[in-house]
């Protein structure tokens, strides 16, 4: 009878480890298929990065910086697909682009006036998405007679930002009366982000150096990374893990590890959609049909996740105390150079989408920089305007302002000044 008992516990010990094994084989399976063709499913082969000698080159050429990580290049001219990375669209418009000798954007018809506004920021400043007459600082150049230089970098944070004010604001000293600020508010994302691999995966060419406190200041750490280090990744890997904030925090939480099964209960309200959405754009793709809401249902979900992790970061006294401290440097700086000062706040359509009248979320910090700086939140001005939908390009998460947004931006600014 005992015996009996013994064989009946080990068969279903060896049936249940026989069930295990054939799951964790079809999650393995599973996953490697749908992370081919979608870079934000990520598992511990995103860990071991392989950097390829051309791209390397490419990157090196076309947009590195020893001290900012990536910046825009001299005498551009480029024409882009108005969507996000990784956004499925099967029709799209494009838009133009061009920068000038001194890697300012284009401002067709104003070149020859003087330069008396410098505005500096991220994709929001530079104004993706849009043609060259379509930025705010062409609007704003149109009320002001004057040619607003735009010197807006793709995916700054605003310490990026104030560092590269620094390297070049001086070469506006002789005409320069204003100086602009813009940010999204995930640029609090950004100041603690130090490889963009750790918060947008596969963005693996996106190294930063960034703001820590040191003896009640803050302290710039360069980018530690160049041409000839980024091969060697042991070499930095283990540095760049420490002082990026993302990584403890967002990816290690984000990766599907051995056992999967485990992993995916861990990380279910991110993965375990994302594998469903990922199914559904593959099913899709097998049957030859095209619907885009499906086939970009798992990159809006990985942008409200990563949106949702913004929000968070304005919960996190540390962090935000950082932010409220980079922005006092600015304006401090500014004034210093006796150029006013002016910070913008540009959210994401998504900000502004709420399903109730509560105020943003990022409503306390700007309440508390406006003590110091002038202050511009547009999320406040464009909720007053009302069908705020359509100043974007699109309904997406990220997705940049239109030619009728941008106008507001520069309508705002204006009577500020």
């Amino acid at each position: 009878m005992m015996n009996d008992s013994t064989m009946l516990i080990d068969e279903i010990i060896i049936f249940i480890t026989i069930g295990l094994v054939l799951i964790e084989v079809i999650l393995f399976i599973l996953i490697s298929w749908l992370k081919k063709d979608f870079q934000w499913l990520i598992t511990s082969n995103d860990e071991n990065v392989i950097f390829k000698s051309s791209e390397i080159k490419k990157f090196m050429k076309n947009s590195y910086d020893e001290k900012l990580g990536w910046d825009r290049k001299a005498n551009i001219t480029k024409s882009e697909k108005v969507k996000g990375v990784g956004e499925h669209k099967s029709t799209y418009s494009t838009s133009n682009y061009s920068t000038n000798s001194l890697s300012e954007r284009n401002n067709p018809g104003h070149e020859q006036l003087i330069k008396k506004i410098i505005t500096y920021g991220d994709s929001y400043t530079f104004c993706r998405h849009v043609n060259d007459d379509e930025t705010w600082q062409w609007f704003l150049s149109e009320h002001t007679n004057t040619n607003v230089v735009n010197l807006g970098v793709g995916n700054y944070g605003l310490d990026q930002a104030y560092v590269k004010m620094n390297k070049t604001v001086l070469d506006h000293k002789d005409t320069a009366e204003v100086v602009i600020m813009t940010v999204v508010p995930e640029t609090i994302v950004r100041i603690v982000n130090v490889w963009k691999h750790f918060y947008e995966y596969g963005n693996i060419y996106g190294f930063k150096g960034r703001y820590f406190y040191k003896e009640k200041d803050l302290v710039w750490i360069d980018n530690i990374i160049n041409d000839v280090l980024i091969e060697k990744k042991n070499d930095w890997v283990n540095k760049i893990k420490e002082q990026d904030y993302c990584y403890e925090n967002k990816f290690k939480k984000d990766i599907l590890t051995f056992p999967y099964s485990l992993s995916l209960i861990k990380s279910y309200k991110r993965n375990l959609l994302l594998i469903y959405y990922l199914l559904q754009k593959k099913f899709l793709s097998l049957m030859g049909l095209t619907n885009d809401k499906i086939a970009n249902n798992a990159w809006n979900h990985v942008m409200k996740c990563n949106h949702n992790f913004t929000k968070s970061l304005y919960k996190n006294k540390e962090v935000l105390n950082l932010l409220k401290t980079i922005v006092r440097k600015f304006a401090k700086s500014a004034r210093d150079l006796n150029l006013k000062p002016i910070f913008l706040m540009i959210p994401y359509l998504e900000d502004l989408n709420k399903s109730d009248n509560s105020s943003l979320y990022y409503v306390e910090f700007i309440n508390e920089i406006k003590n110091n700086v002038t202050t511009i939140d547009l999320g406040e001005v464009f909720v007053k305007k009302g069908n705020v939908n359509d100043l974007y390009v699109s309904d997406s998460i990220g997705a940049h302002l239109n030619k009728s947004g941008n106008k507001i931006v520069a309508d705002t600014i204006k009577d500020i000044l």
